[in-house]
């Protein structure tokens, strides 16, 4: 309690929040975490909150669940792939078909023929539009746009959601491999959308 009293008056007087304020934040949390605590002990349930079993379907059409560890790690591990390779080959909305009529942005040809069916088409051309006053990035390095994720992931605070951003990414950050494979799996779809880039 002493902790946190301080901990408040500091923050007070750097003048972010009221120290009660901040005070009754953290008890309030503090509480949450403890209630939480004790559920999952009444619960029985101790562990980190892994996945301790995965129900599937197999190809006669029976359903067969899965708790061993080795087993769970494939069938995850499967999917997990399967999801990543989902969007090979192609989107139809960049066929060039579609780009030569609609565009990329629905400003093509034919636009104003197709925007003379439904609403719900409008909205959608019109969500797909390029804004005017676009800020183009400059052009950089494969590289340099790394070194910029890392340096942003240090300033990040940590959280330990398990979505969004997390801890887990933080940690990732640190890793010069696992921190690279982050990397591309935002940074290789951005430049397949961009025909034009250069991979420097």
């Amino acid at each position: 309690m002493e902790y946190r009293h301080r901990l408040a008056a500091a923050k007070e007087d750097a003048g972010n929040i009221p120290a009660a304020t901040y005070l009754r934040n953290m008890n309030r949390i503090e509480a949450q975490r403890q209630l939480f605590r004790n559920i999952r002990f009444m619960e029985e349930k101790l562990t980190a909150g892994s996945t301790t079993q995965v129900t599937i379907s197999s190809p006669e059409g029976r359903t067969i669940e899965l708790t061993q560890r080795e087993e769970v790690e494939k069938v995850v591990m499967a999917e997990n792939e399967r999801k990543f390779h989902q969007t090979e080959g192609g989107s139809q909305l960049l066929s060039d078909r579609f780009v030569r009529d609609i565009g990329k942005f629905g400003d093509g040809p034919a636009v104003e023929e197709v925007l003379e069916t439904t609403e719900a088409t409008k909205e959608f051309l019109t969500a797909c539009k390029q804004p005017r006053h676009l800020v183009e990035r400059p052009a950089e390095s494969v590289v340099a746009r790394y070194w910029h994720l890392v340096k942003a992931w240090k300033t990040q605070k940590e959280h330990t959601a398990s979505a969004s951003q997390h801890i887990g990414h933080k940690a990732i950050m640190g890793h010069s491999s696992l921190s690279w494979l982050f990397f591309q799996r935002a940074e290789i779809p951005e430049i397949l959308a961009k025909p034009t880039s250069v991979l420097h």
